[in-house]
């Protein structure tokens, strides 16, 4: 992750925060995370990602994927898909049977 401006790699500072916030979020025992959505760090789907020579693709930030990878089952949503009453229903539905995922995680 770069500031495209100054070309400053930010993924280390990134990888750092990512690593605490996901211990915190464990200690914390979640059952589900919404994410900002086509955000470098947090969009679960959709974010523009810029490459040398590569243009602009579709991506998932940084702390999307780390959580993804961490918890797989866990239920992960964009802010924004909220809206929807049916996304909204399925997601607390989901963040309400995966109540017990957090729990076993902390026990770990």
């Amino acid at each position: 992750m770069a500031v495209i401006a100054t070309g400053v790699d930010l993924t280390p500072t990134m990888d750092d925060w990512i690593a605490l916030t996901l211990a915190a979020l464990h200690d914390l025992a979640i059952a589900g995370l919404i994410l900002k959505g086509r955000s470098p760090s947090c969009g679960p789907a959709g974010v523009p990602v810029v490459g040398e020579g590569t243009g602009s693709v579709a991506g998932t930030g940084m702390f999307a994927l780390a959580a993804r990878r961490r918890w797989p089952e866990l239920p992960l949503v964009e802010a924004e898909t909220l809206a929807d009453p049916a996304r909204r229903r399925a997601f607390v539905a989901g963040v309400t049977a995966a109540h017990g995922i957090g729990r076993r995680a902390r026990s770990r």
